[in-house]
């Protein structure tokens, strides 16, 4: 390639001497009579010589060499030459010198592209692994092992947001010693703003939005953890020794700490939909069906094992007269308290929940009968001791608020879960019908709550006891049915249709020796109750109606004073509950009702319905079962109200 030359001259006879001489030495040669003329050959084209008269002005800087007038052609062939060698050998140094940085750049460049790819990588697989992690403590152990991998030397630990108090005593003390300014090994926190309500702590909270310069003071580093509003904790960094790039931590430091917020966010919204559906908004204990999960777990795991396991239930006595005497928030402030008193009275292994209205459960891993029942009593006393404090703290006089339990263990007395609740649920009840405010462990000569929750006597009575029962009740039906003459054998003919639904469903003989004395005396309560409500001929008030409505409890607390007929008061009390809930006194639903009471209120409605009273005449049969079968699965169980029509059935066979 040929070196290109220009020549200024303002002599004609010069520029061409010169130009032919040069061209004839084979240079390409330009040439230009003026200052402005040369300024504009060089824009377009970049010449390797220039060849000025000192005179023309043309160039003031960058001359390699002189020659003075008249000189020779050789002369100047000889400079031309010398300063092209030089040229030469400087654009060959600079296009080496160029290809060293391009070569050392690339390999910079594939060292942090190769580091960028790992970096990438490694945060790939943190935000996969972060974002199907729904634990806190999932979170925290994938922040390990990422850190591990890509900033090993850096320690790192993370304060999250709850407990508050404990989270908030950290912000402060951060807020109190921290000073990015000091310049001796301060504390760092990188972020914009911190969000409400941490942002008005301290005015002297040191944050930081642009990177701060001097980083080898920096002791330790804060990253907040923030989704939007949302604070979720504190990324707290250590670096180890030497970190290689300090300035290319931050932007790392961020990105983890946005991921690790949304991953904590997700777990968090994952941990209050996981509350909602296992636990009891009310008590903030475990709900029933996490319960019976929970019970089926540690029943297989007792039985692996080889270990005892038991449960525990509680019900609050009479709780439906708090809610009637002081109100349902009382109510729900008693259900409150007889929880928080379960949980403190338990392991943190043991496993409390709302087994139903007011009734808890409680289940005791490798927990033998008498150290279960030594829980239930050390929680019925608690309750009992605390009961005047509820009513102060409720604005009411103070009042007593006690409770029963039931206690069955495997293996002791059952081998499955079905089993075992029953038990447990036979020594509540037992509990219950013996004067309430105790602790029952399940024995065999209890009664046993058996089909569904019907509690029923089940032995260790001899017959004589058994007649005397039965003829006491008897008499006892007749006085209740004296009080009003359109209804006399009433309580006679509810026996005897219970025990003929009780036979078609095929109960055992004492079962139905309970339903025919539950029959008799279903309405006792109602001893207790004017007789001007009872045969009152119009629509009750709503008073009348509420007067009504207490007689299951008054039958209850009649049944207790007998004494003998405890057992019965399950099947009396709970005998207007309906089988879709909508009942009373409990609001009780479905298999919740003692089957015995579920056999009642149907008999109960078919005699009354086709008996004449006083506010309205009989209704045939066929209209009685009509109006039943309307109200099956609503009001009553369709199973008994099926029974009922196949005894029916067989009587009018029979005629």
């Amino acid at each position: 390639m040929l070196e290109k030359v220009l020549i200024i001259d303002d002599d004609d006879l010069v520029r061409r001497t010169l130009q032919k001489v040069l061209e004839k030495e084979g240079f390409s040669v330009s040439s230009a009579g003026s200052g402005p003329e040369a300024i504009d050959l060089a824009r377009e084209l970049a010449y390797d010589v220039i060849v000025c008269d000192v005179r023309m002005r043309a160039i003031k800087l960058g001359v390699d060499d002189y020659l003075y007038k008249p000189f020779e052609i050789e002369e100047l062939l000889h400079s031309l030459k010398r300063n092209l060698d030089a040229l030469r050998l400087f654009r060959e140094k600079e296009e080496m010198t160029r290809k060293v940085i391009e070569a050392e750049t690339r390999a910079r460049y594939a060292e942090e592209i190769e580091k960028k790819n790992l970096e990438l990588s490694l945060l790939y697989e943190v935000s996969r692994s972060l974002s199907t992690s729904i634990y806190v403590k999932e979170i925290i152990q994938v922040v390990d092992r990422t850190f591990e991998k890509i900033l090993p030397e850096c320690s790192r630990v993370i304060h999250l947001a709850e407990p508050r108090e404990e989270f908030r005593g950290l912000l402060q003390d951060f807020a109190k010693n921290g000073n990015p300014s000091s310049g001796q090994g301060v504390s760092l926190c990188v972020y914009e703003r911190l969000p409400e309500p941490y942002s008005s702590l301290s005015s002297r909270f040191p944050w930081e939005r642009d990177y701060p310069s001097v980083l080898e003071e920096v002791r330790t580093l804060y990253v907040p953890l923030s989704v939007g509003q949302q604070l979720y904790g504190l990324l707290e960094i250590v670096p180890k020794g030497d970190v290689s790039d300090r300035n290319a931590l931050f932007p790392l430091l961020v990105t983890l700490a946005n991921q690790i917020a949304l991953a904590l966010e997700n777990a968090v919204h994952f941990e209050y939909a996981f509350s909602m559906a296992t636990m009891d908004g009310l008590t903030g204990l475990y709900n029933h069906r996490l319960m019976q999960e929970l019970l089926e777990k540690e029943l297989s795991r007792a039985k692996r094992a080889g270990e005892s396991l038991s449960l525990l239930l509680v019900d609050i006595d009479f709780f439906k007269k708090f809610n009637d005497s002081y109100g349902h928030q009382v109510g729900d402030l008693v259900l409150k308290k007889v929880a928080s008193t379960i949980k403190a009275g338990i392991r943190d292994g043991d496993l409390a929940a709302r087994y139903g209205g007011e009734e808890f459960a409680v289940v005791l891993p490798s927990t033998p009968p008498a150290v279960a029942l030594e829980v239930g009593e050390r929680i019925r006393k608690e309750i009992s001791a605390q009961a005047g404090n509820l009513g102060e703290a409720s604005g009411k006089k103070p009042f007593l608020v006690t409770v029963s339990g039931g206690v069955a263990s495997f293996p002791d007395h059952a081998l499955s879960k079905v089993d075992l609740i029953e038990r447990a649920d036979s020594a509540l009840y037992h509990a219950k019908g013996t004067g309430r405010n105790r602790i029952f462990t399940f024995e065999e000569e209890i009664p046993r709550v058996r089909k569904g929750k019907g509690l029923f006597q089940k032995g260790g009575r001899s017959l004589l006891e058994k007649i005397f029962d039965l003829e006491v009740a008897r008499t006892l039906g007749d006085l209740i049915d004296a009080r009003d003459a359109h209804i006399q054998g009433h309580s006679v003919k509810v026996a005897e249709y219970a025990v003929k639904v009780g036979s078609r469903l095929r109960l055992d003989h004492d079962e139905i020796l309970a339903l025919r004395r539950a029959g008799l005396l279903h309405d006792i309560g109602k001893i207790g109750i004017s007789e001007s409500i009872l045969q009152k001929k119009g629509p009750l008030s709503p008073h009348e109606k509420e007067i009504v409505e207490s007689h299951p409890s008054l039958s209850t607390e009649l049944l207790e004073r007998l004494g003998t007929f405890g057992t019965l008061i399950p099947i009396i009390y709970q005998h207007q509950e309906h089988f879709d809930g909508n009942g009373y006194p409990e609001g009780l639903k479905g298999p919740q009702i003692h089957l015995g009471a579920r056999i009642l209120a149907v008999v109960d409605a078919f005699v009354t319905m086709v008996e004449e009273r006083p506010y309205r005449p009989a209704i045939s049969l066929e209209d009685a079962l009509t109006e039943l079968s309307r109200n099956a699965g609503k009001q009553f169980d369709p199973i008994v109200v099926s029974a009922l029509k196949e005894v029916l059935e067989k009587e009018k066979e029979g005629d």
